[in-house]
């Protein structure tokens, strides 16, 4: 990753006080509280206004923690209905500003987009698109209003936004796609849309306003604008639809395909977008089929397996025998799926792969100093001298071992066997756990052991899951 400049986007962050400076204010006035939100009766039309504080920070501690009795409580509405916090975050995660956001736009390694919004009845015309990377001159003269830069993975660069998923941690790593960070002029926001995913929005800067409806829309309910660059719907449903506000430091929850619409109220406006997604059952489907048949012989000719010879000769034409090719056919898929260790190799794989991978390719001669340089690394971590740590980002999961197959440790779509036993699995554990330093897990294991480790942790280099930690 190059360094980058931070860019300039003219006057548009000139304003005297912001309502994020004004939220600074408040925080150093209340520093060691959060607001609880005032209580509202869950009502299907109504937004449920959570009425406990998210964080806690204990007398004498520095360290914001999880409120356990609001997790509780938020587990109730998880993937039902919408939910609103207020002021449920501190000002340590807000510190990035405009100017840095537009200079990792500027990046080849991060995925960015401009979404111009256009009030015409032209159709076709209302919506504009415009992608990454960008140069400086882009941002010296960008849009005054209806206009928002969105950065995908800025949890891979800015430290603060990686500790900021530590409080998504009573949700699976694998279910954390990535953090998107936008910033809007006014009027700014991409439309009216649906997501087939949770999502978290944290607004950091400036005021946001979400139009959103209450319940899924269903797929025979969707209208969407024609021709435009994105998809965008006509409008939010009237039925079982609310405003809210959102003002630094405060989050909504929208579960999967709540259709909103969110539009900046300032030309400071900043909002953190923590999405929740899985697989879809085609990419689930289409994954499944790459990894059998890598797995498997397959290639045998199916309808001469499964159905007898017979005699056409009176209607050539006509498929036969359709209820014995598909018992043949479920019979043959539940032979492949009660394969215990191929299925977990399968969906540990699928469920850590990054959506957005790096594709940077080395030359052959680069290939050999970086498998030299991992060794050496690796080596280095377990004899004490070199300092290792997780690539920001990075998606880890393990599965346990049993008493028929090893403990699989599963790390940015790659799969890592390790022995069997409580040792291993504690391991594993600690692994996927982004809180714990990497040298406790060393720790664990000692130096009796280590050289077991050496392999892994050369692969987990040259696969880009770990980094080289330079004082």
């Amino acid at each position: 990753m190059h360094c980058y400049v931070c860019h300039s986007f003219g006057n548009l962050c000139s304003t005297k006080i912001t309502s994020f400076q004004y939220k600074t204010q408040y925080a150093k006035r209340h520093h060691n509280i959060l607001l609880k939100c005032s209580t509202v009766p869950v009502d299907r039309r109504r937004l449920t206004s959570f009425p406990f504080p998210l964080l806690e920070k204990r007398e004498n501690d520095e360290v914001w923690n999880l409120n356990s009795t609001a997790i509780t409580e938020f587990l109730q509405h998880y993937q039902h209905s919408p939910v609103l916090f207020s002021r449920c975050f501190p000002d340590l995660f807000f510190a990035i500003t405009p100017e840095e956001l537009a200079g990792l736009a500027c990046e080849s390694g991060f995925v960015s987009r401009v979404v111009q919004h256009f009030p015409t009845k032209e159709v076709g015309k209302q919506w504009k698109v415009f992608w990454g990377p960008f140069s400086e001159k882009y941002f010296e003269s960008f849009p005054k209003k209806n206009a928002t830069l969105l950065v995908h993975d800025v949890e891979r660069y800015f430290p603060q936004v990686e500790q900021l998923l530590r409080y998504f941690r009573f949700i699976s790593n694998y279910r954390i796609d990535d953090v998107m960070l936008s910033y809007a002029t006014y009027g700014g926001g991409v439309g009216p849309h649906i997501d087939n995913y949770d999502v978290f929005l944290i607004q950091a800067r400036g005021r946001r306003k979400w139009l959103l409806h209450l319940s899924p829309l269903k797929k025979d309910e969707e209208d969407w604008l024609p021709n435009q660059e994105l998809r965008v719907l006509r409008s939010i449903p009237s039925s079982m639809n609310v405003e809210c506000i959102l003002e630094p430091g405060d989050m909504l929850y929208l579960p999967a395909r709540c259709p909103h619409w969110g539009i900046s109220l300032d030309n400071d406006c900043m909002t953190y977008s923590v999405g929740l997604r899985l697989p879809s059952m085609q990419n689930m489907l289409f994954a499944m089929m790459e990894h059998y048949t890598e797995q498997f012989p397959l290639e045998e000719t199916f309808l001469d397996k499964c159905l007898p010879s017979y005699t056409a000769a009176d209607d050539p034409g006509r498929i036969r025998q359709l209820s014995t090719i598909r018992t043949h056919l479920l019979k043959e898929i539940r032979y492949l799926l009660s394969d215990k260790l191929n299925f977990r190799s399968f969906l540990g794989k699928l469920l850590t792969t990054p959506i957005r991978l790096d594709m940077t390719q080395l030359t052959e001669q680069e290939e050999e100093e970086s498998e030299e340089k991992a060794e050496n690394l690796a080596r280095g971590f377990w004899s004490g001298i070199v300092v290792l740590e997780r690539t920001k980002g990075c998606k880890a999961a393990y599965i346990a071992s049993s008493k028929e197959v090893p403990c699989m440790l599963f790390v940015d779509g790659t799969e890592y066997r390790l022995p069997k036993g409580k040792l291993f699995d504690q391991f594993a554990k600690m692994f996927c756990d982004k809180q714990i330093p990497l040298i406790r897990c060393r720790k664990l294991i000692g130096f009796q052991q280590h050289s077991d480790f050496i392999g892994l942790f050369k692969s987990l280099l040259l696969n880009r899951s770990l980094e080289h930690l330079t004082q």
